[in-house]
């Protein structure tokens, strides 16, 4: 195998993606415009103008259609994948820190960070009809307990949030309800960066 060397970002990575069927990496740096990049043989395809700060999280969909960013602008934004072009712009008091998609893209997630008296906070919301959320929770009103990762489980029924003090947490996107939380020696005890699931959903690493 001969590696091949990506060169777009003038700062730091912040996150990547695939999409389902491998061909497809959207990058995410602190230079403000996440790249699209042909996997077969690092071809950048295009650019994701219109972020203002740091890009936090990037996700593709399903059907490799789309695209959803978070940024410390306060802003998370859906984009057409094949023309770059900007669909959805959902703003909010503090950075988005997480984004995710849930299986069949038709609802997003997203934290948001516990900063300036605000609390870090999960929204859902509908990919049709982004312009108000389905559901907010209040994850913490504590900057060290902030939400750092955001997820969907299986068939959807979950959303799941990992926490800068190595908290893990299982919420209802339906109800807002707190499922499940995994503290101390059941979990991590620093910030958690990451979530992945395994092909079937069946369990994640952190």
């Amino acid at each position: 195998m001969i590696p091949i060397l990506l060169q777009g970002h003038t700062r730091p990575l912040t996150d990547l993606t695939y999409n389902s069927t491998g061909d497809l990496l959207v990058t995410a740096s602190k230079d403000n415009t996440p790249n699209v990049w042909w996997c077969q043989n690092g071809e950048r395809l295009g650019t994701l103008n219109g972020h203002s700060g740091s890009v936090w999280s990037v996700k593709i969909s399903g059907d490799s259609a789309f695209v959803i960013t978070g940024s410390a602008d306060n802003t998370a934004r859906i984009w057409d994948l094949e023309t770059g072009k900007c669909l959805h712009v959902m703003t909010f008091e503090t950075a988005v820190r997480s984004v995710d998609y849930s299986q069949g893209d038709r609802q997003v997630v997203l934290i948001t960070d516990a900063t300036m008296g605000k609390a870090s906070s999960i929204f859902v919301f509908d990919v049709a009809n982004p312009t108000k959320p389905i559901t907010q929770i209040k994850a913490s009103e504590e900057s060290s307990k902030k939400a750092t990762v955001c997820a969907w489980s299986d068939c959807n029924e979950r959303i799941i949030t990992a926490h800068n003090n190595g908290d893990l947490c299982l919420w209802d996107p339906k109800t807002g309800g707190l499922l499940l939380q995994k503290s101390g020696a059941a979990a991590h005890t620093d910030t958690i960066r990451d979530i992945q699931f395994s092909a079937d959903l069946s369990y994640f690493i952190t």
